[in-house]
């Protein structure tokens, strides 16, 4: 049974010890015993080191991205190393500019040393998602009605060209296909 994260806070805000909780450390260390959902769909929710696992899969933000890999937290207290070889299946030349602070991202995760608390998990496609990412999207494996994850690569009057990731196929959404959504105070957005 999913969790949202409403439920978590309102059940741990009804309980003893979040009202007994007298400072910072206190709610912060009451907090953490939370069940909160993952922020991506598929991945593990982890409450604490010991919740980690080899070959689950984990969701965080990004920390800090440094010349040793990308450090991401899954959890209160727990930070997760990416080493630059397994940041992506294909070249990454600049991880710094691409893997910037607050970025959530998913990964499989590849080691746990219990000892020294390390933890390395990996963000290649073909790792995380399995046999599912061994090939490219293609033309044949195109259906009516599927939703696919992509960039616009151009914006023209009549529409938008978008990328698909993991494939080499772009498309055109015309317009009249595309929704407008606008924030107040903020702009138009696509």
């Amino acid at each position: 049974m999913s969790v949202s994260l409403r439920e978590s806070l309102v059940k741990w805000a009804q309980s003893d010890e979040a009202k007994v909780a007298k400072s910072p450390a206190q709610l912060k260390s009451a907090l953490a015993k939370v069940a909160l959902p993952s922020p991506i769909k598929g991945a593990t929710a982890v409450r604490s080191f010991a919740d980690v696992q080899e070959g689950g899969i984990v969701a965080g933000y990004v920390k800090s991205s440094t010349d040793k890999g990308v450090f991401v937290h899954i959890a209160p207290g727990v930070v997760a190393r990416i080493r630059i070889s397994e940041l992506s299946d294909k070249f990454v030349k600049d991880w710094t500019t691409s893997y910037t602070p607050g970025r959530l991202v998913r990964g499989k995760v590849i080691h746990v040393d219990k000892t020294n608390r390390h933890i390395d998990i990996t963000l290649k496609r073909s790792q995380v998602l399995g046999a599912r990412a061994s090939a490219d999207l293609t033309w044949t494996d195109l259906k009516e009605g599927m939703k696919l994850d992509g960039k616009i690569r151009k914006i023209e009057t009549f529409g938008v060209f978008i990328s698909f990731d993991n494939s080499k196929l772009s498309g055109l959404c015309h317009k009249s296909e595309v929704q407008l959504f606008i924030k107040p105070h903020v702009g138009f957005f696509l």
